[in-house]
Parts: structure tokens; sequence; C-alpha cells
């Protein structure tokens, strides 16, 4: 099966509004770094570098589901990881419930929203085809801009789904994104501790 996607491209910026005017049709899309202590992870660690390893992207406060690449399961082998739904309550992090995050909240028009809306779609649909980017890892440890066919690490995959609904651009190509690059492009988190003791009251 052939999967094409559309090149990561840095659309015109949203105009900024007066303050105090809220744009029509508001929207948010949720950031939510984490870092579970597996063996696995340290090893992100020293190529990542930050203080969060993995990255995951949220389209609702109550992170029911959250979209990135990696495994559904710590039983699973690292060769089957990619793209995966992961649930704050299910899977890794149940099985991890000592999992500590950060969540940024990213104010979107319902333009953007839709489209990272869609770019997530299809990675739903073609779900078995995309594998977890493990040569991606040592290019981006040399700063070498590199991109796999239908592979991805979880930070390139959310820098990609931001860049192409226009969301965010970025100093560097989406391949060299690390969760600490993206975290240090947002201000202030919604909140701070526990996965599992997050609820979606925190966005408000």
């Amino acid at each position: 099966m052939s999967v094409d996607l559309v090149p990561a491209v840095a659309y015109p910026a949203r105009p900024t509004l007066p303050s105090g005017q809220a744009p029509a049709g508001r929207r948010h899309i949720y950031l939510v770094f984490t870092h579970t202590g597996t063996r696995f992870s340290k090893v992100l660690k020293m190529v990542t570098r930050g203080e969060y390893t993995h990255v995951s992207i949220a389209m609702d406060a109550s992170l029911d589901r959250l979209y990135s690449f990696g495994r559904n399961s710590i039983k699973e082998r690292p060769w089957e990881a990619g793209f995966v739904c992961e649930q704050k309550d299910g899977g890794v992090y149940r099985e991890l419930p000592g999992t500590r995050c950060t969540v940024y909240q990213l104010e979107v028009s319902e333009e953007q929203y839709r489209r990272a809306q869609g770019i997530i779609d299809l990675f739903l649909r073609h779900q078995s085809v995309f594998k977890y980017n493990y040569p991606g890892l040592f290019f981006m440890s040399i700063g070498w801009a590199k991109r796999c066919k239908r592979r991805f690490v979880c930070s390139q995959f959310v820098a990609y789904v931001l860049e192409n609904s226009g969301t965010m651009r970025f100093h560097k190509d989406f391949s060299l994104m690390r969760p600490t690059d993206l975290k240090g492009l947002l201000y202030a988190p919604v909140y701070t501790g526990m996965l599992r003791s997050y609820s979606a009251a925190h966005a408000l």
C-alpha cells in the first residue's frame, strides 16, 4: 500500500488579534510531555537531552486519546513500536502509574484544528504501515535532517502535525525536533504532575 504524506510546509502565521479579542471558532490542541523511566526511555534521554523523552498530541482536554509514536505496552518488543493511540489511563500508562507529565494547551483556529485532525486521521487509517524511526534517532543525534519514509519518532510526528496544520513553524526541519525543542517553544503549562491525576478541569 502506498501512503503519500504531504511534505512539511509552513503556512502563514495567524494574524495577531487585538488584546482581549477571541478568534472566531477558537479550538485547542494539547501537547503532553512524559517520561516513564523505562530502560528504553533512559536510552532516549541520552539522545533527546531533556527532562521528558516522549511527547503526544491530543485533540481535546480529556486526553482520552493521545496520538504519538511508541509502544502500546511495555511488554511489546521495541521493534514493534509504531503509530499509537495512547490512553492516559490505559496501555503503557496503566502499566507505569508513576509517569509524570507536563501538559500544554495551544489555541488554534478552526482551520488549523481541522488540518491537524485530518493528518491524524490519515495516520489512523494506515496505522499498520507506520513504524518507529529508529534510524532517525541516530540522525537526530548527529544533527542530520533525514526524513525516513513512513517512519517517525514521537517528536517528529508531533512537529509534523503542528507544521503541516499551520499551527507552529520551526527553526529547523521537523525530523530534528526533539521533545525538549518543542517544549522550549511553549509557554506556561496547564498542568504538571502525575499523568493519572490529570483531569480536563486543569485545562479550563
